[in-house]
């Protein structure tokens, strides 16, 4: 599983760790919230929500799981305003947090660079199924334009399954 979507529940490893972040809801409410699975030992049944350590909750508001980062996640939530998706990416360690993407919509996949500057959003296009690619750069030269579209807003193309060449 890339990134979580609408599922209620999902996880993703978190890269050099013995550790899991865990997308789940509370009783069904479809409000996802994050949080961290230590595997350092053996279980014998499922995880239970108390054995969840708190990463992202904020039973308000809606928070997918996108992506892993060594020591980071990338998701996105409704918080700024509930109803638009930013992206954001969070230190597991620190707690610190980066607002990445914030112009609004639903942000449909995200894909990290293998360096980890760069992301590749899917976001809907103008036309009926449809979607349009941009790239962030999450740490840009300069303040101000981190946000270049790589296709056409009113394309007919459906982009789906993002995924970076190798070494680029």
């Amino acid at each position: 599983v890339m990134s979580c979507g609408g599922f209620a529940r999902c996880g993703r490893y978190l890269p050099g760790e013995r550790a899991a972040i865990i997308q789940h809801d509370n009783g069904g409410d479809e409000r996802g919230q994050l949080s961290l699975l230590r595997l350092d030992r053996r279980r014998t049944a499922p995880a239970e929500l108390g054995d969840l350590q708190p990463l992202v909750r904020d039973p308000k508001h809606v928070h997918r799981l996108l992506d892993v980062l060594p020591g980071r996640i990338v998701y996105a939530t409704n918080r700024r305003n509930g109803v638009d998706f930013d992206v954001v990416i969070r230190s597991v360690v620190t707690g610190a947090e980066q607002v990445v993407y914030d112009r609004g919509g639903m942000v449909q996949e995200v894909e990290a660079s293998p360096d980890s500057r760069y992301l590749a959003l899917t976001l809907p296009g103008s036309r009926p199924l449809s979607d349009q690619v941009v790239l962030i750069d999450t740490m840009p030269a300069t303040e101000g334009e981190h946000v270049r579209a790589l296709t056409a807003v009113d394309a007919d193309a459906r982009n789906t399954h993002l995924r970076w060449l190798p070494r680029s």
